[in-house]
C-alpha cells in the first residue's frame, strides 16, 4: 500500500481511495494510517471491495470495525455501487 500513500502526496491528492480484490486488505491495511502519518499526509481514507478471506466467517459489521479502528475513513463492503462511494466523497470533500 506504500504506493497509495506515495501517490496522494505526490499529487497532492485530498483522499486516498482503496479497491482490494485479492481478500487481504486487514493484513496489508495494518499501520496504513501510521504510515500516512509519518509521510505527513492526513488523508482521509476509503476502502472497499474483497477486503477478507471468506473462511475468516466475520459478519460486515466486524469487518467494518476493525478497518475503522485501524484508522480508515469509509469501508465498504463487496458490490457496493460506486454511487454511494461517490456521494461520501462529494460530502467529505464539501461538493454537496
Amino acid at each position: 500500500l506504500r504506493g497509495f500513500y506515495l501517490g496522494s502526496q505526490e499529487t497532492n491528492a485530498d483522499v486516498i481511495l482503496i479497491s482490494s480484490l485479492y481478500c487481504q486488505a486487514l493484513v496489508d491495511g495494518r499501520n496504513f494510517r501510521e504510515k500516512c502519518i509519518e509521510s505527513g499526509l492526513n488523508k482521509i481514507i476509503y476502502i472497499g471491495g474483497n477486503l477478507v478471506v471468506s473462511e475468516q466467517n466475520l459478519n460486515w459489521e466486524d469487518i467494518k470495525k476493525q478497518f475503522l479502528d485501524m484508522g480508515i475513513n469509509w469501508a465498504y463492503p463487496p458490490l457496493t455501487l460506486p454511487e454511494k462511494v461517490i456521494d461520501d466523497l462529494k460530502n467529505d470533500l464539501g461538493m454537496t
